[in-house]
């Protein structure tokens, strides 16, 4: 089996064993074996053209859902971000904002704590003073 990772081509195992690599955009992904009875003879020419327009199918059908899988999740997270910018959004207060921040995030990655640290340059009140971070 390492052989067909190494050479992503299928190898005859022996007379009745194959394995054929499973390949994503020509990297071998992984490995289908298969055995065939002993009573049914050695594989055929048919029998391993049909073997490998499958995996090569298999392969392309992995990378399908990979990327769907991929795409789903960045539009989740897209959906979490416009959440949480929503949120900090509601306020101009910037306690309230750092607040909601750090509510989000935790509560968005699950956290045990997330907390926000800013300067004293960067709060500044509506006045213009500087308040205490």
């Amino acid at each position: 089996m390492a052989q067909a990772v190494r050479s992503g081509n299928p190898v005859q195992l022996d007379a009745q064993n194959l394995a054929v690599p499973l390949k994503s955009r020509d990297a071998v992904i992984g490995v289908v074996r298969l055995s065939k009875p002993e009573a049914r003879g050695a594989w055929t020419a048919q029998e391993l053209h049909l073997v490998n327009v499958l995996a090569e199918r298999l392969g392309v059908t992995l990378e399908s859902a990979r990327l769907y899988e991929d795409t789903r999740r960045r539009a989740a997270n897209e959906r979490l971000l416009g959440d949480i910018t929503a949120h900090i959004r509601s306020t101009l207060d910037v306690d309230t904002i750092l607040r909601t921040a750090a509510q989000e995030l935790q509560r968005a990655l699950a956290l045990e704590a997330a907390e926000v640290y800013m300067g004293p340059e960067w709060i500044t009140g509506a006045s213009g003073a500087q308040k205490d971070a």
